[in-house]
């Protein structure tokens, strides 16, 4: 599970992608409250996972996730 906090970035849309080893993971996206998002997925192997996060389809950002919070700003 990771968290998103979109605070900084005001209102808006977030979607996310999730690859491992070049392969699309799917996941579940979860507003805990008007900025936090949980991201929650289930990895197929204990590789990295690389995490893409799109804020109302303008400001995206590449992440490896390690079970950690992520703050989008």
């Amino acid at each position: 599970m990771s968290l998103v906090n979109t605070s900084d970035a005001g209102n808006g849309i977030l979607s996310v992608k999730i690859k491992q080893n070049e392969k699309k993971i799917s996941h579940e996206q979860t507003r805990i409250s008007t900025h936090i998002y949980e991201i929650s997925f289930i990895p197929e192997t204990t590789d990295d996972c690389i995490m893409q996060i799109s804020f109302n389809s303008e400001s995206s950002c590449k992440c490896v996730v390690k079970n950690l919070q992520l703050s989008f700003h």
